[in-house]
């Protein structure tokens, strides 16, 4: 009742400003998504129409979409060969150099039960080593707006996503590839960094399907030039909350995310919001 009272609500608004209404953003309940018919609005033009938003007496606060700059974190390998997987294991004269995932593998934990959210720029979930691994139900594309997370492009810049879902969740003993670290688990994909991205594509991704889905990994972030201070915006910052919260059936969503690759520009992670941010886990 309360969802239906606040869209009847968000309905109204929108239909008194002459706005279109999107629908509410993911899982925050009673903030909503307007649009001007008109594009193209001249600056004026949007500071009158945010303006009127602002001021109305059913809103309690407003803020402008703009486009936001996310870079893919890369992946720390991408040979197919399990033998030359050597973070799984290594087997050279240098032991101990790797996770230490088999002797966890021998006690019977791979993954099975959980589902893993790869939130990136699409995951090619047709690959034979990711076919029978891959969750449907838990996928969405915000690009596009459909059911399927598969890239848009064939190129080498959008297939980050997929090699982070093969990291992740490859089907073992099928004289395939390699090997996932969780090859019993479930991999989703949220396709969301293969277009324009804005703060409400950016909270809605975190709680899409936030009570099948038990792990979001985000392989991606701010720029890691050393300059760049920036993280979760506002809406952002809601949703990480509210997956912790109350995400995973009561439990709690668990995001992951990667502390980045700036070492090498004086970066420093805690510059990354979504890296020192108190809702997430950070793996470097």
């Amino acid at each position: 009742e309360t969802r239906a009272r606040y869209d009847r609500l968000a309905r109204d608004v929108a239909a008194s400003l002459g706005l279109e209404n999107h629908g509410q953003i993911g899982e925050l309940t009673g903030t909503y998504l307007y649009s001007h018919p008109h594009t193209g609005l001249s600056g004026n033009a949007r500071k009158t129409t945010h303006d009127a938003l602002r001021q109305h007496r059913s809103v309690l606060w407003s803020v402008e979409q703009k486009g936001l700059r996310r870079v893919k974190r890369s992946l720390p390998f991408n040979d197919p060969k399990f033998p030359k997987q050597w973070h799984l294991q290594r087997n050279t004269h240098t032991p101990g150099m790797d996770l230490n995932v088999t002797g966890v593998w021998e006690r019977g934990v791979t993954g099975k039960g959980v589902v893993v959210a790869v939130v990136d720029d699409g995951v090619e979930h047709t690959l034979p080593d990711l076919q029978s691994n891959y969750c449907a139900e838990g996928s969405y594309d915000l690009t596009d707006g459909d059911q399927d997370p598969r890239p848009g492009t064939g190129d080498q810049e959008s297939r980050h996503g997929t090699r982070c879902a093969g990291e992740i969740a490859a089907v073992a003993n099928n004289s395939l590839c390699g090997v996932g670290a969780a090859y019993d688990s479930r991999v989703a994909g949220i396709r969301l960094l293969d277009g324009p991205l804005t703060d409400h594509m950016e909270a809605t991704a975190f709680n899409t399907h936030y009570q099948l889905n038990h792990i979001y990994s985000c392989s991606w972030g701010p720029d890691d030039d050393g300059k760049t201070v920036d993280g979760p915006h506002v809406l952002g910052q809601s949703a990480l909350q509210r997956g912790v919260v109350g995400g995973r059936r009561g439990f709690g969503t668990i995001f992951v995310v990667a502390s980045g690759n700036g070492g090498r520009y004086q970066d420093n992670c805690n510059y990354d919001g979504y890296a020192n941010s108190i809702y997430t886990i950070t793996i470097g």
